[in-house]
C-alpha cells in the first residue's frame, strides 16, 4: 500500500566520549529508530533517519518528524523541535523513547509537540503517525507494553550508513576489543531488579529478540566490517541459557569478539565456564556503583562489597577483563568508601567507567532534586552534567557524607586511572 507522506525520525546528538586531540567522537547506531522505521516502511511511508551526530536537520523535509531521546538530552530535543518549527511550521512532531517514558509528567508544558507516545511504540507507530496528522493541540497516547519482542520487525539497516558508525573514535572502554567496534546492541528488554536510582522503561520481565533476528543483526554488522560488538543489555546472566549459547556460537562463527554487562550477584564460575566456551568474550562490565554497603543498601542495589571483589578474580581466572560502572556521589558515600574503591581499582587494574550521580526523572531522587530546582532548570542542568560540575567545582546534587571537593577529587582520580588504559586500546 503506497503512502505519499514522508516521516523523518531523529536521534539527537549524543556525545558519550570524545578524543579532544582529533575531536573524533564515539558513534552509536540509532538502534531503536531502526526498529520503528520498518513498520512505517511496511505501511508505505517514505522514511528517513536523521542522526544529529552527523546530519544537518535543516536539510530534512517531512510531513511528520519523530524525535527520541534520553532524559539527559532535553536541550537537544528542544533544539530539534525549534529547527523543525522554524523551517516547517506545519509539520507534525511526535516524541517518544526513554525521555517520554521517564518524564511524561514533567515535560508537556516545556516542549512544543503534537503527539507523545508513552511506552514501546513499535506496535502502534504507524497508527500514531496517522493520529498525529489529524491531531490539534498536544496529545499523549499510551502504547501497551509488549508481552514479547519476538514480533518486532528486523531493523531497517538500509536507511543508514553502517560503515560510518564503525569509523568513530575507538573508546578507551573498548581497549580489550578488536577494531572496529559496534558500541551498542540490545537483544533483550527488561530487568528483574529494583534499584531505586533507575527508571526501567521496559519493565521487569525480560523479553528477547528471536534468534533469526539476532542472526540477521550480527551478520549485518559483520558484513559492514565490524570486528567486535558491545552488548548493552542490562544483565547477560539473566538471558536464557539457550539464547546465550546461540549468540556466542554465532559470534564465533562470524569471527566477532564481544563484551557485555552483568551484575556482581548471581555471578559464578559456572556461568563463566558456560559463556567462555567459544573464546569470544573479552570484557564484562559490572554495575558496581559504590563499594559502600550503606550506599548499596540506600540504592536498593542488592549487592555487597564482597561480591564486588569476588568478580575480579572470577573474570581474571577466565582471561576476561572486568570493568566497573561507578556512580560518583552515590547516596551515603563517605571519604573512606571513596578511598577504598580507588585503592581496589588501582591495585586490581580494573577499568572504571563513571559519572556523577544523576537524579533520573520519576525516581525518588528526582522528586528530591525538584525541591531545589524548577523542572526546566533541572532538565537543562542534565546537559553537560559531568563537564559543568567539574568546571564549576560544584556538585549539583550531593546526597553523600563527602564534600563537593572530595567528590570532584574522586572523579579526577577515576579519570587518571582510566587514562592508564589508553595505551592498551
Amino acid at each position: 500500500m503506497g503512502n505519499s507522506k514522508t516521516i523523518v525520525i531523529i536521534s539527537p546528538n549524543m556525545i558519550v566520549d570524545i578524543d579532544y586531540t582529533t575531536k573524533s567522537t564515539s558513534r552509536f547506531v540509532p538502534e531503536g529508530l531502526l526498529y520503528l522505521a520498518t513498520p512505517l516502511l511496511v505501511a508505505g511511508y517514505d522514511v528517513r533517519i536523521c542522526d544529529m551526530a552527523k546530519d544537518d536537520l535543516n536539510s530534512f523535509e517531512a510531513d511528520v518528524f519523530g524525535i527520541t531521546g534520553l532524559p539527559n538530552q532535553f536541550n537537544q530535543i528542544k533544539e530539534a523541535i525549534g529547527i523543525i518549527r522554524r523551517n516547517q511550521p506545519d509539520a507534525k512532531i511526535i516524541l517518544g523513547g526513554p525521555f517520554v517514558a521517564c518524564a511524561i509528567d514533567w515535560f508537556t508544558d516545556l516542549l512544543d509537540f503534537d503527539l507523545a507516545i508513552f511506552g514501546e511504540a513499535e506496535s502502534i507507530i504507524a497508527s500514531a503517525v496517522n493520529e498525529a496528522l489529524k491531531v490539534s493541540g498536544k496529545k499523549i497516547i499510551k502504547a501497551e507494553p509488549l508481552t514479547a519482542i519476538t514480533d518486532l520487525y528486523r531493523p531497517a539497516f538500509e536507511l543508514i550508513d553502517l560503515e560510518w558508525y564503525l569509523n568513530g573514535w575507538h573508546r578507551i572502554f573498548n581497549y580489550p576489543l578488536a577494531r572496529p567496534t559496534i558500541n551498542n546492541l540490545m537483544i533483550s528488554r527488561g530487568c528483574p531488579k529494583s534499584c531505586n536510582f533507575c527508571r526501567q522503561p521496559f519493565g521487569k520481565k525480560i523479553k528477547l529478540l528471536p534468534h533469526d533476528n539476532i542472526d540477521f543483526i550480527l551478520e549485518s554488522y559483520a558484513k559492514a566490517g565490524a570486528k567486535s560488538i558491545r552488548f548493552q543489555d542490562d544483565n547477560w546472566q539473566y538471558l536464557p541459557t539457550e539464547t546465550r549459547r546461540h549468540v556466542l556460537k554465532k559470534l564465533a562463527d562470524l569471527g566477532l569478539q564481544t563484551a557485555f554487562n552483568s551484575r556482581v550477584d548471581d555471578f559464578s564460575s559456572e556461568f563463566l565456564k558456560e559463556v567462555t566456551q567459544h573464546n569470544v568474550i573479552k570484557q564484562i562490565s559490572f554495575g558496581v556503583e559504590s563499594i559502600s554497603q550503606k550506599s548499596l543498601k540506600a540504592m536498593n542495589k542488592g549487592t555487597s562489597a564482597d561480591q564486588i571483589r569476588r568478580v575480579i578474580d572470577l573474570c581474571r581466572n577466565y582471561n576476561i577483563e572486568p570493568a566497573f560502572f561507578i556512580m560518583v556521589g552515590a547516596p551515603g558515600e563517605t571519604k573512606n568508601s571513596i578511598d577504598t574503591i580507588i585503592r581496589l581499582i588501582e591495585n586490581e587494574k580494573v577499568f572504571p567507567l563513571f559519572t556523577f550521580f544523576l537524579p533520573i526523572p520519576s525516581t525518588m531522587y528526582w522528586h528530591d532534586f525538584l525541591k531545589h530546582h524548577s523542572v526546566a532548570d533541572a532538565f537543562s542542568m542534565f546537559d553537560g552534567w559531568d563537564k559543568n560540575q567539574i568546571a564549576e567545582k560544584k556538585i549539583y546534587y550531593n546526597i553523600t557524607n563527602a564534600s563537593d571537593t572530595e567528590l570532584i577529587d574522586y572523579y579526577s582520580q577515576l579519570k587518571k586511572l582510566q587514562d592508564k588504559f589508553k595505551k592498551k586500546g
